[in-house]
């Protein structure tokens, strides 16, 4: 909206539109539509242009069958749900997608994106726990005043990986307890 904008009414609508596989609201409704109204008297509605609307993708009650039709296609992109004007169009699309060698590693459905992520942090999490349980370790055998090979050795890490844990618990300070020690080696280095 441009700055001196006199008539509001030339503002756009805005909605927000969710679709999800799990129902939000727990009504078993295919669509939930918000709009503001006032609390103290819920007939009285304030336009302003913003509304909220929620898809279930399973949802059983409520919603136009071409709603219904065009949400399953969007639960389970294949041919067969293809069944009338919105969903073929929207599988035209999605072929062209799928065909496209350029498009084909971006197209995922939204539980492919969730499962990659899910992964993704797991290995993360693997990591960074071996990366602590091996810090743990070295602060262990440092406050013990083993030289810097054996501790390499007894960890099974290069040399310069504990060289470098040790100057950073070196610089943090062994006066502090251990998991204090870890959580700050941890913080630098993921610096």
């Amino acid at each position: 909206v441009k700055s001196g904008l006199k008539d509001f009414s030339r503002i756009p609508n805005l909605y927000v539109i969710t679709i999800t596989n799990f129902d939000i609201f727990g009504e078993d409704r295919v669509m939930y539509t918000f709009r503001n109204s006032c609390k103290e008297s819920t007939d009285l509605e304030y336009e302003d242009g913003l509304t909220y609307i929620y898809f279930y993708t399973k949802g059983k009650i409520g919603g136009s069958q071409s709603i219904k039709n065009m949400l399953r296609y969007i639960e389970d992109s294949h041919a067969q749900n293809v069944v009338d004007e919105a969903t073929e169009q929207m599988n035209s699309y999605v072929e062209v997608i799928r065909k496209n060698p350029a498009l084909e590693g971006d197209y995922m459905t939204f539980g492919d994106i969730l499962d990659r992520e899910k992964d993704a942090g797991r290995i993360e999490g693997r990591v960074e726990g071996r990366s602590e349980e091996s810090n743990d370790l070295i602060l262990i055998k440092m406050r013990k005043n083993y030289s810097i090979s054996k501790i390499a050795s007894d960890v099974e890490k290069p040399v310069e990986y504990v060289q470098k844990i040790c100057d950073l618990i070196t610089r943090i300070g062994l006066d502090k307890d251990n998991q204090t020690i870890l959580e700050e080696v941890l913080q630098l280095q993921n610096k």
